[in-house]
């Protein structure tokens, strides 16, 4: 398991990464991506980051050496995981909804790591540093895009059309404006055509 979450953690930092460039496709396979791992992380979070493999997940005999407490902790830092990448996937396409669930996953994330680094830090040092490392980059993450402004997300990605800019910008203070909305609309339908 830990291969297929390092190929899905290298393809989520890409496909961000790539979403500031005006490539078609790259947002469906980011978005793709990223449902794909916070899927992981929240279903398969006990065994995933306790370090079971994926063929044993579903067999009784993998979970033996685990204690109730690991597994706890396990699940709870799965959550915080899955709603970081959900997080950050939102705050990346510009979503209603990404401050909070960044402001959970980050809040959740910091308790998980304090207790992970308190529990498990001498009785259980394989799970100390894999967890710690996993709370570590995606809470990394988390912080910039929390901070980051919609603003220059826009202006980053789209800072070779500063009509559609400050269209999105205008709308993004009157929401409800039904003509604004259809100018906006139309913006990018250009930008489109281009690419």
């Amino acid at each position: 398991m830990r291969t297929l979450e390092k190929i899905l953690i290298l393809l989520f930092v890409l496909t961000l990464g790539l979403q500031f460039f005006l490539i078609a496709g790259t947002t469906l396979l980011f978005v793709l991506v990223a449902m794909l791992l916070s899927c992981i992380y929240f279903y398969l979070g006990f065994a995933v980051l306790n370090g079971v493999r994926f063929r044993s997940i579903f067999k009784k005999a993998a979970y033996e050496e685990f204690k109730g407490k690991e597994i706890a902790f396990a699940i709870g830092i799965g959550l915080s995981l899955s709603t970081l990448v959900i997080g950050i996937l939102f705050k990346a396409l510009q979503w209603p909804g990404a401050e909070f669930m960044l402001q959970f996953g980050l809040g959740s994330g910091l308790i998980l790591l304090l207790a992970v680094v308190l529990f498990f830090r001498k009785n259980n040092p394989v799970f100390f540093k894999f967890n710690t490392l996993r709370i570590g980059i995606f809470g990394l993450l988390g912080i910039i895009f929390y901070f980051i402004s919609n603003n220059t997300f826009l202006e980053i990605k789209y800072g070779e059309y500063p009509e559609y800019v400050e269209l999105r910008k205008q709308l993004y203070n009157d929401p409800t404006n039904l003509e604004l909305q259809q100018q906006v609309n139309d913006a990018y339908f250009k930008i489109e055509q281009e690419h």
